[in-house]
């Protein structure tokens, strides 16, 4: 089920996060988030989702204007999945929902500025949305290791131009 967030579910949110910048491979934060920070995001973006299960928050997103006033009908998200519960088509079922939530809200367009080359996963599912890779920044995302790779910037009209 996917639901708006409520301020209940920032502990969870902030632990699924920080799960994910723990890993260090597809989020550019080092430092994590705190309940405080997603108590403030919660209230502030134009839409923050969580998916669940059995009261489990599994994943989440968040939606904004990719950019301020002339870009502000271009939306941007950010996707979340729970370590354990990756691989059962949450990403998906989050992405397909923002989509239709960006277009009700009025975007007319999604774009993804910065999709590391080597979250496939990440890469596989825009790609069978629809998304086009309109651009590469080499060597713009860095591991911990000191390894870098390019990201990819996509983008998929919503139907409304």
């Amino acid at each position: 089920m996917i639901r708006r967030a409520e301020d209940e579910d920032a502990a969870a949110i902030a632990d699924t996060w920080n799960e994910a910048i723990s890993e260090g491979k597809s989020l550019y934060w080092r430092s994590p988030v705190s309940q405080e920070s997603v108590l403030r995001l919660i209230s502030s973006e134009s839409a923050f989702r969580v998916e669940e299960e059995d009261k489990l928050v599994r994943g989440f997103y968040l939606l904004h204007a990719n950019a301020p006033d002339r870009d502000s009908h271009i939306a941007n998200a950010m996707y979340v999945v729970r370590r354990a519960c990756r691989g059962l088509g949450i990403g998906r079922l989050l992405a397909e929902g923002s989509l239709s939530l960006a277009a009700e809200l009025g975007f007319r367009a999604m774009q993804f500025n910065s999709v590391v080359e080597s979250n496939t996963a990440s890469v596989s599912l825009w790609r069978s949305l629809g998304f086009v890779e309109i651009g590469r920044v080499p060597g713009a995302f860095k591991f911990d290791s000191g390894e870098a790779v390019d990201v990819l910037i996509f983008y998929r009209g919503l139907g409304r131009q």
